[in-house]
């Protein structure tokens, strides 16, 4: 008579590696959710460097442009993912923005980019992001800030 020899897994042995699998997804999953919004952030952060360039850019093609000239109340740059090319036409400067800034990539969600001197005479750009993909600036959403002058950015929710 033969004995039947095949072997297999206990229970217990097959528990532990399910409770394995649940405590790795556990500390996984957010991080992996959490990355577009930190590119998304991440892409904010190069784009307001990029009206930072504009702003130095129109300086050094208008000397008699300076910071002074940026306008007080928020001005958008950018509203929709494409550049508003007379945002800026202050004083006697009539400029086409888009000689100076591309549209943002439609993958970084930027949905408005402002521009703004504070009561400091500091100038801050604004870049908001579509992290809920609504397709409008709305609750949720991220706003980066990038101070020129200070070189700092802050992230903040709207």
């Amino acid at each position: 008579m033969r004995k039947n020899k095949t072997k297999g897994f206990t229970l217990i042995e097959l528990l532990i590696v399910i409770a394995i699998i649940a405590i790795l997804a556990a500390v996984l999953i957010p991080n992996i959710l959490n990355a577009r919004t930190r590119a998304q952030i991440s892409g904010a952060q190069s784009y307001a460097r990029d009206v930072h360039i504009m702003i130095e850019s129109m300086m050094t093609d208008n000397p008699e442009f300076s910071y002074a000239d940026i306008p007080a109340t928020e001005t958008a740059v950018v509203n929709g993912g494409t550049v508003q090319d007379n945002a800026l036409d202050v004083g006697s400067f009539d400029f086409t923005l888009s000689d100076y800034l591309k549209d943002p990539p439609g993958s970084s969600r930027i949905l408005k980019a402002t521009v703004q001197r504070n009561t400091d005479g500091d100038v801050l750009v604004k870049v908001y992001v579509d992290t809920n993909n609504s397709g409008s600036v709305d609750a949720g959403d991220k706003i980066v800030t990038y101070n020129i002058q200070k070189g700092t950015f802050s992230v903040s929710t709207n």
